[in-house]
């Protein structure tokens, strides 16, 4: 189950967040111990920065056991996913 929100803040930006659990499967063993649901939980936030026709977007997240790892909100992942797109 995932629940996102996206708000255009105005017109160059656009903000988004979400949150994402995973309900049907109670326990995965990755080869070093089981997870549970509450494991499994994933959250990100988002922006996208309009100029012109150049729009560059960038999403920082991270999981429970990434949090669970390294006590912060996944900050080694900092701007793990970034896109730029031109139209034409």
């Amino acid at each position: 189950v995932t629940l996102a929100l996206e708000a255009t803040a105005n017109d160059w930006l656009a903000l988004r967040a979400a949150v994402s659990q995973n309900v049907f499967i109670s326990t995965n063993n990755d080869g070093d111990d089981d997870k549970t649901n509450g494991d499994t939980t994933s959250t990100a936030v988002g922006a996208s920065f309009t100029y012109g026709d150049l729009m560059v977007d960038a999403m920082v997240g991270g999981t429970a056991q990434d949090t669970q790892t390294t006590g912060e909100f996944g900050a080694d992942n900092m701007l793990h996913r970034l896109s730029m797109t031109y139209n034409f």
